[in-house]
């Protein structure tokens, strides 16, 4: 299963979160299954409403083990002590 997981400020849009998702299809070259995000975030409606227009389920996901990752964010690990979610 590929997917993207999501971080964000607060108040973000879903065409901010869409344009991310864009960029890291691009860089990466695969198709989605999901969208996720840790639980702080999982109330964002910019969030919600990028997962539903890319029709894909949102999920809420603890902290992934660092092999895991493709990408690492040391804002979101300054933030929320977890370098991303998974």
């Amino acid at each position: 299963m590929r997917v993207a997981g999501l971080g964000s400020r607060r108040g973000v849009t879903a065409a901010e979160v869409l344009a991310a998702v864009a960029a890291a299809r691009a860089a990466f070259g695969a198709p989605l299954d999901a969208l996720a995000t840790l639980p702080a975030k999982a109330a964002e409606p910019g969030i919600a409403e990028a997962a539903r227009r890319l029709g894909l389920p949102l999920l809420v996901a603890d902290a992934a083990p660092a092999d895991r990752l493709a990408t690492r964010s040391e804002a979101s690990r300054a933030a929320t002590g977890a370098g991303s979610a998974s």
